[in-house]
């Protein structure tokens, strides 16, 4: 599916490959015409990349910092201990890029609503966002209207990681342990 027919996203940034002196392999950057305030806005988001402005990974996240700070994990996958998705997917981005396609991220917003929200001694009204319910509703989209799920959504279409991708997984994990 082309990120065109795609009516709710903005594009935000765009990866590149890093040429600073990081193990890290790709970086954003950010789109000078989209309000600072938007990158590091807290609501719920949707993120979409895209391949030559093809669809490849659907996700969504309300983790601190906006998209900045979704998008920091994917820009610093070779620390610590990463989930599998967030070293698989920059190698994939990299790979992308080595071959001369544009690798883009899009920005759907989440509106923050008046609901209840549960304390643990009573209940009060609060601003809620509904990213987890946006980004299932995005990924229903898509797979509706090509039939599968976007190529990088790895979970959803429950399929397993490539063998190369596994296998250096493992080997950052034990290489990491090891510091």
């Amino acid at each position: 599916m082309n990120i065109n027919e795609v009516t709710t996203a903005t594009k935000v940034g765009t990866f590149i490959i890093r040429d600073d002196k990081t193990d890290d392999f790709v970086k954003v950057v950010w789109d000078k015409d989209v309000d600072k305030d938007i990158l590091k806005d807290e609501s719920g988001r949707v993120y979409i990349f895209t391949v030559n402005d093809d669809i490849y990974k659907i996700g969504g996240s309300a983790c601190q910092n906006g998209i900045k700070g979704t998008m920091r994990p994917y820009c610093s996958n070779v620390k610590g201990s990463p989930s599998i998705r967030t070293y698989g997917v920059p190698v994939f981005i990299k790979e992308q890029l080595d071959m001369g396609n544009r690798v883009d991220v899009y920005l759907v917003m989440s509106e923050k609503v008046v609901a209840p929200v549960k304390g643990l001694f009573g209940m009060e009204d609060g601003l809620v966002t509904a990213s987890k319910e946006m980004e299932s509703k995005c990924v229903a989209d898509y797979k509706h209207v090509t039939g599968e799920f976007p190529a990088w959504n790895f979970k959803e279409s429950n399929k397993s990681w490539p063998s190369y991708i596994q296998k250096a997984y493992v080997e950052l994990l034990e290489q990491n342990r090891k510091k």
